[in-house]
């Protein structure tokens, strides 16, 4: 038989690769050409078709002409331990380690003066280690300046809250809108004295607080609380998979909001603050993806049992640190978080920090925004979505307008089941905006008729 050539596909976790040879190659120099691609040794490497995983591809003296029903361009999927680490792995390890080795100003003593100049003064090697040198700092104002949470949502959400009796925790995104504000006032920014030792001087007190003159300070309004899928328990809440967050984004969107923060609740036990580590850099996490006046709002009991909510930021050092990989979390000790190389904190040289230093309080206050909440919540255990619970919801505001009897955000999240997003609800949610009820005349009688109502 002649050698024909044919072009091979291999599929891995670490990338699909091209192999261009011909009929007579044998499957050992398919697998020596994907050990140059990746650094896996042959002897690991077990190759499946995908078309047909029954063909055995184990015999590597196998030619690639005697595979039945072999065709050019055919797919094998390559499979090896995940213990071991490929080119690309080690790239992305070694890419790391460097990172690190930059932000490490003791590597600057390790690899020597002269491996970065020849010549040197004493003034140069402090420059030099100041650039390395990361000095934790405290943030005295968040970016949030204030943080106004509607009234009705926040007690649908604690509400659950209290029935559990705080046993359970539970968490939600909050969306809404962010307008310019002003640099907080608080009680002590008129003292002269501050919470530092009295016989620190001024340099010393100002190289452990962040300039915060340059924030772009923003009040953020929270309208809506939507709460993912999710199981929680007395220990934590973990995210399931939620056929209905992308429609809850891109509703806000179209009511002229977005994710403007988030709130958990946890029972207050075995916590000396309201957050952990653990949830420090979950906050990082977010202010990272979606913005600097990201906020965190925080629901623990009091004494008499009562919801009792906060809100906090992490500072934008903490963001960065987090960003670049240098965070990780003690699970011994909830109060620290620990950091790959190095820092000096509060004049000492460690690599465990107090949690405190990254939290910037801010302040929160009730609001009223123009949503309606009593159509039960989607993903909230034993509270059923359905048409009579919209044909109840409809009849019980039968004396204000349409726009303002659908401006209820869970409601309108359960429209998405029967009405289009993107071809009716633009329309509605322009109507609702503007209150202008002549627009969604037309949906005032087409979602009656679903109801039962016409």
């Amino acid at each position: 038989m002649s050698s024909k050539p044919i072009i091979i596909r291999l599929r891995s976790k670490d990338g699909t690769f091209r192999c261009n040879t011909n009929t007579s190659s044998t499957l050992a120099s398919l697998k020596q050409f994907f050990s140059e691609q990746t650094g896996i040794a042959p002897d690991v490497q077990k190759f499946n078709m995908e078309r047909n995983a029954s063909v055995n591809l184990q015999r590597d003296a196998t030619k690639l002409g005697e595979i039945p029903g072999l065709e050019n361009g055919e797919m094998f999927h390559v499979t090896y331990s995940t213990a071991l680490k490929s080119k690309q792995d080690k790239e992305i390890e070694e890419a790391r380690k460097q990172r690190e080795a930059d932000m490490d100003p003791n590597n600057i003593n390790k690899m020597g003066l002269r491996h970065i100049k020849k010549n040197w003064t004493l003034n140069d090697y402090i420059s030099e280690v100041n650039k390395k040198k990361i000095v934790i700092k405290t943030q005295k104002y968040p970016v949030c300046a204030m943080c106004a949470i509607d009234s009705a949502a926040a007690q649908a959400f604690q509400i659950y809250l209290r029935e559990m009796a705080f046993q359970q925790q539970r968490m939600g995104f909050l969306y809404g809108t962010t307008t310019k504000g002003r640099k907080p006032h608080y009680q002590n920014d008129n003292d002269e004295q501050d919470d530092s030792d009295e016989d620190s001087s001024d340099e010393e007190k100002d190289s452990a607080v962040m300039d915060t003159t340059k924030h772009d300070f923003k009040n953020v309004q929270c309208a809506v609380i939507y709460e993912p899928n999710q199981q929680g328990d007395l220990h934590g809440v973990i995210e399931m998979q939620d056929e209905y967050a992308d429609r809850a984004e891109q509703l806000a969107q179209l009511l002229g909001m977005q994710r403007v923060g988030w709130v958990f609740s946890h029972s207050g036990q075995d916590r000396e603050h309201p957050l952990t580590n653990n949830d420090i850099v979950r906050m990082a996490e977010m202010q990272a993806k979606y913005g600097e006046s990201f906020v965190t709002v925080v629901v623990s009991p009091n004494e008499k049992m009562q919801a009792k909510f906060e809100a906090f930021q992490v500072s934008k050092q903490c963001v960065e640190l987090y960003k670049k990989g240098l965070l990780e979390v003690d699970p011994d000790n909830k109060k620290v978080l620990k950091t790959k190389v190095p820092v000096e904190s509060e004049r000492k040289l460690v690599q465990e920090v107090d949690i405190l230093l990254f939290i910037v309080n801010v302040p929160i206050q009730n609001t009223q925004s123009i949503f309606q909440v009593g159509f039960p919540q989607r993903n909230r255990p034993h509270l059923v979505q359905s048409m009579e619970k919209l044909k109840e919801m409809l009849m019980r505001r039968a004396s204000i307008p349409f726009v303002q009897r659908v401006t209820d955000f869970h409601l309108l999240l359960f429209l998405t089941d029967y009405l289009s997003l993107t071809s009716d609800f633009p329309t509605l949610c322009e109507a609702i905006k503007t209150k202008n009820n002549s627009k969604a005349q037309g949906y005032e009688h087409l979602i009656g008729a679903y109801a039962g109502l016409m």
